[in-house]
C-alpha cells in the first residue's frame, strides 16, 4: 500500500470521533503572486496529528504544527493555551493569519481526540525544492510539513543563526531554534540527513515567495552518515588566472576527487587521486580568468563518502590588484607603520575622476545619491557611449540628481522594480564597478566600495571610508550582484527576473586573490553576512578595532566578548553618538544592558559633527605572522542588514591596508575621547622596534643595510616576506666579518614587507618599506 494511504488510514482510525468537516491543510497554502494567502482572515477547521508540540520551539506562546495526509499548518497564539503533545490528534477551529510569509491558524477552539497517533513519514525533498517551494501556481505544497533532506553538508557556524545546507541540487537554509536540544549537538562534520518542519521566514512585508528553511525539532532529527568527516575546508587557494588549488582535511585517510565546471553538470571534468590521505590537495587547471565555477568535492573510504556539492569558486585575475583606501576625515600618522593613510579626501572628486576615466561600462548600486558633480560626470559618460546601469533605493529617485540621470536617458531601477520586488528591505549598497562589461582588458576593471553615500552630508560632514580595487575577478563578483538586481546581464533590466532582498540567491564565489591578498566578498541578505562576520571574529588571535554607525547584533557582540576575554590584545570601538542608549554600546561600556562587560571595553561615542557612518572592523591589525584583516562595506551590524537589506561586505587580508584603517581609527578614537596611546599598544609587534640589529634606511629604494651586534658568530639567513606571508626573496651570509652588511633588493614592487633575520640563537622580524 502506498505510504500516503497508510498514513491516511492511520489518521482515520485516530481521528474517527467525532466526525467533522475539516479543511484539507494542503489547500491552505495557495497564494497570490506576491505570496499573500488566498484565504487570509477566513475561519477554518482542520484535523491532524501534532508533529511539533508545545514548548518545542517556544514556551511563552503557542507555536505547534499539525499535519494531515494533504499538508500541515502552524498554530500560533500569543499565550499558551493547552498542551499539544507530539502524536496527539486534534481538531482545531481558527482564523487564517500570516507572518513573514508563513500561513498559520490563530486557534479559537480545539478538541483533543487521542494520543500516540502514528507520526507522518517525513517527505524527502532536495535543497532546490526547499529553496524553490513557491511554485508557478503560487502554492507552497510542503510548507509546515515534516520533511527530510538527505546527504547534505553544512556551511556556517553551528549553531549560530541561519546556516547554508548544500546538496547536489543547490543550497537551502537551516535554522536551529534555541529552545531545542539541537543547539547542544556538535556540528555535523560529514554528510548527514536532517528531519524538520519546512518553515517560511521571509521579509516583514510581501512579496513572500522565498525565505524557506528547515527547522529540526530535536537532536534525533540530525543523523550523520558513515564516511569521512570534514575537519577543515574546503578552501580555494593558490588562485591564479588558470589554476585553483582545492584543499580540505578529513578525519581518516580517504580518496580525493573534485568535479568542476560552470554548471552542476561539472562539464570541465574530474580530478581524482585514489591515495588515502587526510590532507587533501587537488589542482584544477584549464580555468578562464575571473570566471565563476562550481565544484563537487568527494572523499571516500570503506565506510562511505563525504560529498561537498555545489561549491562556488572563481578563476584568478590578470589585474594589478592595486588597492587604494581613502578617508574623508583626518587620520593619525603617528601610528603609521610604513605608508601614511590618505585623510581629508574629497570623495566626490575621486569618484568623478573614476567616472571620467571609464570607457565601456559603469554599474552602480547606491542607497542615496544627490550630488551634482557625480551626476554631471555620469551624464557625460552616458553621452560618450559608456553603458550605465544604475540601481538605487526606492526613496532615491525623488532626488533631483537621480531624476537628472533618468531625464538624460540613463536607465535607473530601484527595489520596487518588477512585480515581485516590494521594498522588502533597503537597497543599502554603496558600490561602483567600472569597465568590466563590454571590455576584455583586465587592467581597467575597478571596484569602489565602502560606507559612502553620494550626498552632501555623506560626503562633507559624515565620517566615511572607501576602497578602490583594480581587479577583474572582484569586478566580476560585484557585477553578478548587479545582474541579479537588474534581472539581466545586459543594459535592459528584466522585471520578471529582477531580484532584491530575500529574492536573491547565495550563488556568488566568496574567495579570491587580489594582488596576492586573500579577499572575501559577501552580499546580504542571501549570504548571512552577520554569521560570516561572527565566524571571522572568532578566528582572530589578537585584537579588534571598529568604527560603526549602527551595532545591535548580539552575536557579533558575543564574538567580540569572546575575543576580549581570551586574547592579550584589545577590543576598541567608536560608536555613532546615536548609539548611546543602545544595548550593545552600554554593555560593552559596562554601564547597562543585561550583561555589562567587566572590565569594560575601550569603546566611545563619536563627538564630531555628522554621523560616524563607518562600518569597518580591523582584526589583528599588527599581527604580522597572522591574518591582519580589514572588513568594510555598506553593512551595519544589525538585524535589518542581515535579514532584509541589500548589503555588501568585503574582507581584505593585508597588513598595509589594516594599518591605513588603523590610522583612521586612531583619529576617530581620540576625537571621541579615547586616551590610550595606540602607537604603543601593539603587543603583536613586540621585538620589532627594540633589537640589537639595526636596519637602515627604512623606507628603502634598492638596498637595505643591517648592523649586527656580534659579527662572525655563524651564518645569517635573511628572508623577505610580503604582507600575505609569502617568501619572495632570501639571502644567506656565511659568518660575516664586518658589523655591517647590505642586501640589494631589486625587482620587488613598492609596499610593506617583513624581513626575517635568523642568526645563531636568535630570530628577529622587522617591518621594511620599499618605495620605488
Amino acid at each position: 500500500m502506498p505510504r500516503l494511504r497508510i498514513l491516511a488510514a492511520a489518521l482515520a482510525v485516530c481521528l474517527a470521533p467525532p466526525q467533522v468537516d475539516a479543511t484539507p491543510m494542503g489547500s491552505l497554502h495557495c497564494n497570490n503572486a506576491l505570496g499573500q494567502a488566498n484565504n487570509l482572515n477566513q475561519a477554518v477547521t482542520v484535523t491532524g496529528v501534532v508533529t511539533v508540540g508545545t514548548g518545542t520551539f517556544a514556551s511563552s506562546w503557542t507555536e505547534v504544527y499539525l499535519q494531515d495526509p494533504t499538508g500541515a499548518i502552524n498554530l500560533y497564539k500569543n499565550s499558551p493555551t493547552t498542551t499539544f503533545a507530539l502524536g496527539d490528534s486534534f481538531t482545531v477551529v481558527g482564523t487564517i493569519i500570516q507572518y513573514r510569509g508563513l500561513t498559520e491558524i490563530s486557534p479559537t477552539s480545539w478538541t483533543r481526540h487521542a494520543s500516540g497517533a502514528v507520526q507522518p513519514e517525513p517527505t524527502t525533498l532536495t535543497c532546490a525544492q526547499v529553496a524553490g517551494q513557491f511554485g508557478t501556481d503560487y502554492c507552497e505544497p510542503q510548507e509546515s510539513m515534516l520533511i527530510r533532506l538527505e546527504r547534505v553538508s553544512l556551511d556556517g557556524r553551528w549553531p549560530g543563526g541561519p546556516m547554508t545546507l548544500y546538496d547536489e541540487t543547490g543550497t537551502c537554509m537551516l535554522y536551529i531554534d534555541w529552545d531545542t536540544d539541537v543547539n547542544e549537538l556538535p556540528g555535523p562534520m560529514g554528510n548527514f540527513d536532517i528531519v524538520g518542519v519546512l518553515k517560511q521566514y521571509g521579509a516583514y512585508a510581501a512579496p513572500w515567495i522565498n525565505g524557506y528553511e528547515i527547522i529540526p525539532r530535536s537532536a534525533s532529527d540530525v543523523v550523520e552518515r558513515p564516511g569521512p568527516k570534514l575537519l577543515a575546508g574546503p578552501a580555494f587557494t593558490q588562485i591564479s588566472p588558470n589554476d585553483v588549488v582545492v584543499t580540505w582535511t578529513t578525519d581518516v585517510p580517504s580518496s580525493s576527487k573534485v568535479d568542476y565546471g560552470t554548471t552542476t553538470d561539472y562539464e570541465f571534468g574530474t580530478v581524482y587521486d585514489s591515495s588515502p590521505v587526510t590532507e587533501h590537495l587537488v589542482t584544477l587547471t584549464g580555468l578562464e580568468p575571473a570566471i565563476p565555477y562550481l565544484a563537487r568535492i568527494t572523499s571516500s573510504d570503506a565506510n562511505g563518502d563525504l560529498i561537498l556539492a555545489h561549491r562556488p569558486f572563481m578563476g584568478g585575475s590578470r589585474s594589478s590588484g592595486e588597492i587604494l583606501a581613502c578617508f574623508n576625515k583626518s587620520v593619525d600618522p603617528s601610528v603609521a607603520i610604513g605608508e601614511i593613510a590618505v585623510g581629508g579626501s574629497d570623495l566626490a572628486a575621486i569618484l568623478i575622476d573614476r567616472v571620467n576615466a571609464a570607457e565601456h561600462s559603469i554599474d552602480v548600486a547606491i542607497y542615496s545619491f544627490d550630488l551634482a558633480g557625480p551626476a554631471d560626470a555620469l551624464i557625460a559618460a552616458h553621452q560618450r557611449g559608456v553603458h550605465i546601469r544604475f540601481v538605487t533605493d526606492y526613496r532615491s529617485p525623488t532626488s533631483p540628481q537621480v531624476q537628472r540621470l533618468i531625464n538624460a536617458g540613463i536607465r535607473v531601477i530601484d527595489d520596487t522594480y518588477g512585480a515581485l520586488n516590494n521594498d522588502a528591505g533597503e537597497m543599502h549598497h554603496k558600490f561602483w564597478v567600472f569597465d568590466h562589461r563590454y571590455d576584455d582588458d583586465p587592467q581597467n576593471d575597478w571596484v569602489l566600495t565602502g560606507s559612502w553615500n553620494v550626498t552632501q552630508g555623506g560626503t562633507y560632514t559624515d565620517a566615511q571610508n572607501i576602497v578602490l580595487v583594480q581587479d577583474e575577478a572582484l569586478a566580476q563578483i560585484y557585477t553578478m550582484e548587479i545582474d541579479e538586481l537588474w534581472g539581466s546581464t545586459g543594459n535592459v533590466p528584466d522585471q520578471a527576473k529582477s531580484r532584491f532582498s530575500h529574492l536573491k540567491r547565495n550563488d556568488t564565489p566568496k574567495t579570491l586573490r587580489v594582488g596576492g591578498r586573500d579577499v572575501r566578498v559577501y552580499f546580504g541578505p542571501s549570504d548571512q553576512t552577520m554569521s560570516t562576520l561572527t565566524s571571522r571574529i572568532y578566528e582572530a588571535t589578537a585584537s579588534a578595532h571598529f568604527s560603526i554607525l549602527s551595532f545591535t547584533r548580539t552575536d557579533v557582540e558575543g564574538a567580540l566578548k569572546n575575543l576580549y576575554m581570551n586574547v592579550p590584545g584589545p577590543v576598541r570601538g567608536v560608536f555613532d553618538s546615536g548609539q548611546s542608549g543602545q544595548t550593545i554600546y552600554q554593555q560593552m561600556k559596562g554601564v547597562g544592558g543585561d550583561a555589562p562587560w567587566n572590565p569594560a571595553a575601550d569603546v566611545w561615542l563619536d563627538q564630531e559633527p555628522g554621523f560616524n557612518h563607518h562600518k569597518y572592523m580591523i582584526l589583528d591589525a599588527h599581527r604580522i605572522d597572522g591574518r591582519p584583516t580589514v572588513i568594510t562595506g555598506s553593512s551595519n551590524w544589525s538585524n535589518s542588514a542581515d535579514e532584509s537589506n541589500d548589503e555588501n561586505m568585503i574582507y581584505i587580508e593585508d597588513f598595509n591596508l589594516a594599518n591605513l584603517f588603523y590610522q583612521e581609527f586612531a583619529a576617530r578614537y581620540h576625537a571621541a575621547g579615547g586616551s590610550q596611546d595606540l602607537s604603543a599598544s601593539t603587543p603583536e609587534l613586540a621585538g620589532f622596534q627594540s633589537s640589537p640589529v639595526r636596519i637602515f634606511p627604512n623606507p628603502i629604494r634598492e638596498r637595505v643595510h643591517l648592523r649586527l651586534p656580534s659579527p662572525g658568530r655563524g651564518a645569517i639567513e635573511l628572508t623577505l616576506h610580503d604582507a600575505a606571508g609569502r617568501r619572495i626573496a632570501a639571502r644567506r651570509i656565511e659568518s660575516p666579518a664586518a658589523p655591517e652588511i647590505s642586501w640589494e633588493i631589486d625587482a620587488i614592487s613598492s609596499g610593506i614587507y617583513f624581513l626575517r633575520i635568523e642568526s645563531p640563537g636568535r630570530t628577529e622580524r622587522r617591518v621594511l618599506t620599499i618605495v620605488r
